[in-house]
């Protein structure tokens, strides 16, 4: 099913809107798409239902009105002001969490609504989970995880049965707020999930990766074409993750199937692992984990042979002096990469202590220790250590489809 574009009006002149309102609804129509108008601009409540008012006899299909305004009016009233159009009561909470989540679902229902929304700011993927706990199984309800947390937990509320996911034409205009395009090109939502055309649904698999900061990362671009070339009913997200226990508690709870990891956390994740490639052991840094059995937990690291298959063909590591820079997880594989394949190995670093931990993660197991690490010990110098030889959208089932 295709993307959903809402019309959100923001902050124009009333005059305006006597113009604005028509022609965008006439845009949408011409496309095909239905239109929701999420009002935010009126001082009263007067002028708040003349410009839904007139937004409606527009062709407008839903209104989306705020609980504050809702409650200043009888539910037959509201109903009846904005007929035929159909009520999305919502509420918005830019501070948290709200503390009390099914008493605020009952009085958004108990408005007269025809669905519900609540959108509120989510600082860890534990309020992710309990936000969208309240969408599941359900078909009129909007859930909006806002937050810093990355595009996943927006995309994991249409997974979980949320009715919508907003996007933005142009600026963000709420925080996490995906622009259309990403969601149309990077996530690919309007292609079939399996036997459902109307984006992610419970069956679908999810996979994604982690780390801090990741909205940089091209890996959601490149597995989603993918999966969507292969016809495979699969998703994968980005999660920028602070507290990577928090992250592991969701990998259970949202059923994700495997996880990529970059910085900072290739070392650390090897605490929640249950079980680990000997390899990626021997290194001491994972990039790949894969979910067995729904909650078991297993590492590898893929970066050793990626950094042999890009330097093999085109440089003879046997006889190759190699300058590394940096000594982070990635780093760690790629020094013991060169060194098994015989490269003398220099790792230029920031943290003397880390430089160190390097080469000692360089060494092959099965030759005797590298030679003692060269440091640089001026205040600000990089430590150098030297080895020898030794990685807005509807759902199918949504009642705005």
């Amino acid at each position: 099913m295709p993307i959903h574009s809402v019309g959100i009006i923001s902050k124009p002149r009333k005059r305006e809107l006597e113009h604005i309102i028509p022609d965008l609804l006439d845009w949408l129509r011409q496309r095909g798409v239905q239109a929701l108008l999420d009002r935010e601009t009126a001082s009263s409540l007067g002028a708040e239902l003349q410009i839904l008012a007139q937004a409606v006899r527009a062709g407008c299909r839903w209104c989306d009105v705020e609980i504050e305004t809702a409650e200043r009016l009888e539910p037959g009233a509201l109903r009846k002001a904005l007929a035929p159009a159909r009520l999305l009561i919502s509420a918005h909470d830019f501070r948290g969490l709200p503390p009390r989540l099914p008493s605020l679902v009952r009085r958004l229902e108990r408005s007269g609504a025809s669905a519900v929304k609540l959108a509120a700011t989510c600082g860890t993927l534990r309020d992710v989970r309990r936000l969208l706990a309240l969408a599941r199984g359900r078909r009129d309800f909007v859930a909006i995880p806002m937050g810093d947390t990355g595009d996943a937990p927006r995309l994991l509320a249409l997974r979980e049965g949320s009715a919508l996911a907003y996007a933005t034409m142009a600026r963000a205009i709420a925080p996490g707020q995906l622009p259309l395009g990403a969601m149309q090109q990077v996530y690919r939502l309007s292609r079939r999930f399996g036997p459902s055309a109307g984006g992610p649904a419970r069956g679908t698999r999810v996979y994604g990766v982690i780390g801090d900061p990741i909205a940089h990362s091209l890996s959601p671009l490149m597995h989603n074409a993918a999966f969507a070339a292969r016809g495979l009913n699969a998703i994968y997200l980005p999660f920028r993750v602070r507290d990577l226990r928090d992250f592991i508690e969701a990998v259970r709870a949202f059923g994700i199937s495997g996880f990529s990891v970059t910085l900072p956390h290739k070392q650390r994740v090897l605490e929640y692992l249950d079980g680990c490639d000997s390899l990626a052991a021997e290194i001491g840094a994972v990039n790949t984990v894969q979910v067995r059995g729904g909650n078991r937990l297993y590492g590898y690291n893929t970066d050793y042979a990626g950094v042999l298959h890009a330097i093999e063909r085109r440089v003879p590591l046997a006889a190759s002096r190699v300058l590394l820079l940096g000594a982070g997880g990635s780093a760690r594989a790629v020094a013991f990469a060169l060194a098994n394949a015989g490269a003398t190995v220099v790792i230029w670093a920031r943290r003397q202590a880390q430089a160190r931990e390097a080469r000692r993660a360089s060494s092959p197991s099965t030759t005797s220790p590298p030679r003692a690490a060269r440091c640089f010990t001026r205040r600000g110098s990089p430590s150098c250590t030297r080895s020898s030889p030794a990685s807005c959208f509807a759902t199918a089932s949504s009642p705005f489809s």
